[in-house]
């Protein structure tokens, strides 16, 4: 605080006013003269609303003696700082009372300053003179007495520091709360995730020990969001119970249904399937587990895969057809089919040259042929 105190004689007819000449707040004008009393309750006022709203407003005044009896203009006899909410003094009095205890002055000073305190107490009410306690946690652990005693740069110094450690902590308690609440979510989540789980259990033990109804009822009411070997359980629970439409629902295509219930092993099911839901793929299984290998390679349009094309593939060499085989072979590389292909390429090409040789031969020599004949033919019809 920058404060001065001018030794002036004291005239019984002497009104002490309070000019602000830097002060942004509406309750108080500035480069007004205000009486003294007037000015106390004023900065009262302001003080308790700059504290409850928890700012800081800083200001500039002078204490001005006006004399008529002296002739002569009105006199600045005291200037001084007052920043509002800073906890230093409740109104103007105190702060000049408390302002003054903390400087050193001379004799004549002194005397000035009890002239002056006199002054400035005669007409003011009571209630504004009185001291006040202040709690230090409202301070912000600061020294209230040496706040005003800043030079400016200081103060501005002090209060930025201020405002930026209450933003950081702000922004700290935000980010922490956050994640509390972000936790909070997770584990209500989670939580609700290993109810539906230990009931998905429950389920699937009751299964286990023969009651599949309630399963099969949690399957198909959650089927859009089944993993593979929920899906894969459910779909087994449909085939046992030859629930065909089901089936294809789930599969959402008949040649892909047809395909499940062959490679699960039940061709019998799979003609009764195919009774209710024709489909190629369906007629090519059936045709080749009853060894109707000429119609497996008529039958087209097809949803092949590699186990369709490995049975295409055998169906053409068991037909004697040894080049579309080997062409077919190209889409499943089988090692063990590639064998047999050749295999039986090389018996049959065995079983023709015997067949040249028997023509030509003599009686004896045509049945010792015939017999290797029989042997290559038996060996290609086991391939």
């Amino acid at each position: 605080m920058t404060c001065s105190l001018l030794i002036l004689p004291y005239g019984g007819s002497a009104m002490l006013y309070v000019m602000f000449t830097r002060l942004d707040h509406s309750m108080i004008e500035t480069f007004e003269k205000i009486p003294f009393p007037e000015a106390v309750a004023l900065t009262q006022k302001l003080e308790m609303q700059c504290r409850e709203e928890k700012i800081k407003i800083d200001s500039d005044f002078y204490l001005l003696d006006e004399d008529e009896n002296r002739n002569q203009p009105q006199e600045e006899i005291y200037s001084g700082h007052f920043s509002f909410g800073s906890y230093f003094a409740p109104n103007l009095y105190i702060h000049i009372k408390k302002s003054f205890n903390s400087m050193r002055l001379n004799k004549e000073q002194q005397k000035a300053k009890l002239i002056l305190m006199a002054k400035m107490e005669d007409g003011l009410k009571e209630e504004y003179k009185q001291e006040e306690k202040v709690d230090d946690s409202k301070m912000v652990n600061l020294d209230p007495s040496r706040i005003s005693n800043l030079k400016k740069w200081q103060r501005r110094s002090l209060y930025a520091l201020s405002g930026i450690f209450a933003v950081v902590m702000v922004a700290l308690f935000y980010f922490l709360f956050s994640q509390i609440a972000s936790f909070n979510h997770q584990y209500k989540a989670l939580e609700k995730k290993n109810k539906e789980q230990e009931k998905h259990i429950e389920i699937y033990q009751d299964a286990m020990l023969g009651s599949n109804k309630e399963l099969t009822a949690f399957l198909q009411k959650n089927e859009s969001s089944l993993s593979q070997k929920e899906k894969e359980v459910y779909a087994k629970s449909l085939l046992e119970k030859k629930d065909f439409d089901q089936l294809v629902a789930l599969f959402k295509s008949k040649g892909a249904a047809a395909t499940y219930i062959f490679n699960y092993g039940q061709p019998k099911t799979l003609e009764e399937f195919s009774a209710e839901y024709p489909t190629n793929e369906a007629k090519f299984d059936i045709a080749f587990e009853n060894k109707k290998y000429k119609e497996v390679t008529e039958i087209k349009d097809v949803m092949m895969n590699q186990t369709r094309s490995k049975k295409r593939t055998y169906a053409l060499m068991k037909i004697g057809q040894i080049d579309e085989a080997k062409l077919e072979l190209e889409n499943n590389n089988d090692k063990e089919l590639t064998e047999k292909v050749e295999k039986y390429e090389q018996l049959s090409s065995d079983i023709r040259d015997l067949d040249g040789r028997i023509e030509s031969a003599k009686d004896k020599e045509k049945s010792r042929l015939e017999d290797e004949k029989k042997k290559k033919v038996e060996e290609r019809g086991q391939l």
